[in-house]
């Protein structure tokens, strides 16, 4: 069976090592895979399936930004590409791939019959905060959905959401939980501070791995960490990673003059790696699917704070492999954090807890026979 595997961004991402997960592990006697992208020809997620001798192809009309001009010629580009690799499947992830492909490669399909269409949901769009975001994309992700044969939600809360907006019937529907390997390749903490620079010292360190994105809601994380840092000074905070707000956080940080406290350290490949240089991983999301940074944050042994979107509370037993919080609440997040920098004790429970339910429920082994 050939797959083609469509996504909107080259880099990486929760969506983009999704992909990889799902072309470097299904079945190669029973399945032969393919992967497109757009964004960026020398995007970290095309090098790495490269690595592996997995076939990838640039699309250089498709977009992250939303564009009708740009989507009609991605739409155009797309129906070549299928007329030349006749995929038996298009898989198809992320927001414009997901809305538009899908139109190009079964309303007007190059060939007869059209392949097959999937969808991976990784958080529907109109679940953004704003009414712009949902007038804009449920009647978006409505039409599109006539021309999908199924669609994964990657959480029973995604799912949820597509029913009340009725963006597909329940038959459509099929929620399969995003997994990792159980033998992920961390570093140990001192090795993982001395390469990101951060003091070996006995403060404790809480922050994350993230992509730097409006829905991370970083600016709620700062607030709480200032109201941590006012009455805790054993402990700093720290993001690891890039992205088009960056900048902005940074800015924050330094005129709230925390940066000391609040040092922000450049992406790195493989970036889970770096997560024992924690000892509480925060996410202070308003939006999700199903966070791989939790996954992580579970294979490593370490206690979450998490605001309770998407499904955050798929991941996080709360009160027992963490703690989920209101989203946009700094003071709820601050309280969370200082129950755990307080007690050794209840990280070093919580931590097995999360490493026990990530390895048994989460692993990558069942994702992948499931979505086989």
């Amino acid at each position: 069976m050939k797959i083609l595997f469509v996504i909107t961004q080259s880099g990486w991402g929760g969506a983009q090592r999704y992909v990889f997960d799902l072309a470097a592990n299904l079945d190669g006697e029973k399945f032969s895979a393919a992967v497109a992208a757009g964004s960026d020809p020398n995007g970290e997620l095309l090098r790495r399936l490269e690595g592996i001798g997995i076939r990838t192809i640039f699309l250089p009309t498709l977009k992250r930004s939303f564009s009708p001009f740009a989507n009609l010629k991605f739409m155009a580009e797309l129906r070549r590409l299928i007329a030349a690799e006749k995929p038996d499947v298009v898989h198809f992830n992320s927001t414009n791939a997901g809305i538009f492909g899908p139109i190009a490669a079964k309303l007007i399909s190059p060939v007869s019959p059209p392949p097959k269409i999937i969808y991976t949901a990784h958080g529907f769009p109109f679940n953004e905060p704003g009414i712009v975001k949902k007038l804009l994309y449920v009647p978006l992700e409505f039409f599109a959905g006539f021309f999908r044969d199924k669609i994964i939600c990657v959480s029973e809360a995604d799912r949820r959401s597509a029913l009340k907006y009725r963006i597909a019937p329940p038959e459509k529907l099929t929620v399969i939980h995003n997994g990792i390997d159980p033998n992920f390749p961390f570093l140990s903490k001192e090795e993982a501070r001395r390469q990101l620079g951060i003091p070996q010292d006995n403060r404790l360190l809480a922050g994350a791995v993230v992509n730097f994105y409006p829905n991370k809601g970083l600016g709620y994380l700062i607030a709480a960490a200032t109201l941590v840092l006012k009455k805790h000074p054993n402990v700093r905070f720290a993001l690891v990673g890039d992205g088009p707000e960056k900048a902005a956080i940074e800015a924050k940080i330094r005129d709230l003059k925390i940066w000391n406290e609040f040092p922000l350290f450049p992406y790195r490949e493989n970036g889970g790696r770096f997560l024992p240089a924690f000892d509480v991983v925060v996410s202070s999301s308003v939006k999700e699917g199903l966070p791989y940074l939790l996954l992580e944050t579970g294979i490593a042994g370490l206690p979450t704070v998490a605001t309770n979107v998407g499904g955050c509370g798929e991941i996080i037993k709360d009160g027992e492999t963490g703690f989920l919080v209101p989203p946009k609440n700094p003071r709820k997040l601050a309280e969370a954090i200082e129950t755990l920098i307080g007690d050794e004790k209840l990280r070093g429970q919580m931590g097995e807890n999360a490493k026990n339910r990530a390895e048994k429920e989460f692993n990558l082994e069942r994702m992948i026979r499931e979505t086989e």
